[in-house]
């Protein structure tokens, strides 16, 4: 498919969701006013071009592996995840925080979310503050150099990870307490490690069309 294409799907698939968004989630006056300034934000800065630049400076092949999840489908991984407000949920690779602020507004748990682009990160502390939201926090890091064992649930976005990368984040899993769940897009992590077992799968749509979500859980 020609980038042409990719590119003119792209935005069909976001102002197909925008309209579900709109209609499923405006009834939030203040998750509408977030959404609305936060777009109007970013339609002057290009996020997938800052990403670019940063992995470049990385070093990373692959530069254009920028993606975020939609509102709708944060909102079935949410509920099939059972998300509770005593929860602590981490997001890893929270881009923007689009989804770690949704979360924030419709399940009321405790939320972190980390990410080593300082922008996305300086962007998003900024509507936390204007807005007070609570019981969100913003963390510049590279995952991998974090330990998970606070966690009950985590969201691993990740479907473009090495296998090299998805085993050292499997390491730091198998540290978590068993009850812990960690949701994964598009490959289950038993697939890597027996230590784990997909406790349920379902289908999710994100720009590139339908996949699958697993949320696992280290074995007994």
């Amino acid at each position: 498919m020609s980038l042409k294409k990719v590119y003119f799907k792209t935005k069909i698939f976001e102002i197909k969701y925008f309209l579900k968004t709109v209609k499923k989630f405006y009834y939030k006056p203040i998750f509408a006013l977030f959404d609305l300034f936060f777009s109007l934000t970013y339609f002057f800065i290009n996020p997938y071009r800052i990403s670019r630049k940063f992995l470049e400076k990385k070093l990373k092949e692959n530069c254009y592996v920028y993606g975020e999840t939609p509102y709708v489908t944060m909102d079935k991984i949410a509920k099939q995840a059972d998300l509770k407000g005593s929860d602590l949920f981490l997001e890893l690779g929270s881009g923007r925080g689009k989804s770690s602020f949704f979360i924030a507004f419709f399940y009321k748990c405790k939320i972190e979310a980390v990410e080593w682009i300082l922008t996305f990160k300086k962007i998003a502390n900024f509507f936390k503050t204007v807005l007070k939201v609570k019981d969100l926090k913003f963390i510049h890091n590279d995952m991998f150099n974090m330990n998970f064992e606070k966690y009950d649930v985590i969201y691993l976005y990740g479907s473009t990870l090495e296998e090299n990368e998805i085993l050292k984040l499997i390491d730091k899993f198998k540290k978590m307490k068993k009850t812990s769940k960690i949701i994964t897009i598009s490959y289950s992590l038993s697939d890597y490690d027996k230590y784990f077992f997909t406790k349920k799968s379902f289908n999710v749509y994100f720009a590139y069309g339908r996949t699958t979500a697993y949320i696992n859980q280290i074995r007994s």
